[in-house]
């Protein structure tokens, strides 16, 4: 079964600080009884020094927008390695990593950059890494909205071709954000399919996810089957992996 799921928008202030000097010019001035009379000029004195204004405070820095070519190349060498997996293919379905609460992330829209790939045999039924690069979305934001659509509601019922699925929320993991990410979130739920009634008899399936970022990219890592202690064993393994990979395509 295929996990599914799902801008800082940088903005530059200019201000332009215009001084207009001012001349002034001698002429003819008419007395009382209405005769005129020449004014001799007058040099103009300077005017006495003052302290230059202090200058305008700076704007705090905003992370600059990658471009296309940087984050394609920051995706591709995010990406981990998966040890004695008997299967592994790089997923080119299109599909969002995270599709809950009938909802979709709106940084979907934003992709910039984008690689995924699907591991089997490794203990587990799936694993899954989905990277995503955004220019004008920091991947904080990302684990942001991803953290607001997972708490929107407690379950949920998804389509996917001939089934008909019902997924219920279990919560969040209690799991550390690794060293180095600036977003990270981290949840489980439950699968139960409920048509076609042959594969309904399964049970449930469990499935967890945590999203982490760093500048421009946003990773959601995926494990499903099993218990669902199983599951967060091997979210919490490969979490550091994760990280580590994501913050060296960083930098």
């Amino acid at each position: 079964m295929q996990i599914r799921a799902a801008a800082t928008t940088a903005a530059t202030l200019l201000i332009t600080l215009t001084l207009a000097g001012c001349t002034s010019s001698g002429g003819p001035v008419t007395t009382a009884l209405g005769s005129s009379a020449p004014i001799a000029s007058v040099a103009p004195t300077s005017p006495a020094p003052t302290s230059a204004a202090p200058p305008p405070p700076s704007a705090s820095p905003t992370p600059s927008e990658p471009s296309v070519t940087q984050l394609n190349q920051q995706v591709t060498q995010a990406k981990i390695t998966v040890k004695g997996a008997s299967l592994s293919g790089q997923d080119r379905s299109g599909t969002p990593p995270l599709d809950i609460c009938g909802g979709r992330l709106d940084a979907y829209n934003l992709v910039k950059a984008v690689d995924a790939w699907q591991w089997l045999g490794t203990g587990i039924p799936q694993l899954k890494e989905a990277i995503f690069g955004f220019q004008s979305l920091t991947g904080a934001e990302v684990v942001a909205q991803t953290k607001a659509l997972a708490t929107s509601c407690k379950s949920h019922d998804l389509t996917i071709g001939f089934e008909e699925l019902k997924i219920t929320g279990t919560g969040p993991m209690r799991e550390a954000a690794p060293a180095g990410v600036d977003g990270f979130y981290a949840f489980c739920e439950t699968q139960t399919i409920v048509k076609p009634a042959g594969l309904a008899s399964g049970g449930a399936i469990n499935f967890c996810t945590a999203v982490l970022s760093r500048d421009h990219l946003a990773v959601f890592l995926s494990a499903g089957g099993g218990p669902l202690s199983g599951v967060h064993q091997v979210i919490a393994k490969y979490l550091p992996i994760t990280a580590k990979a994501l913050i060296a395509a960083v930098g």
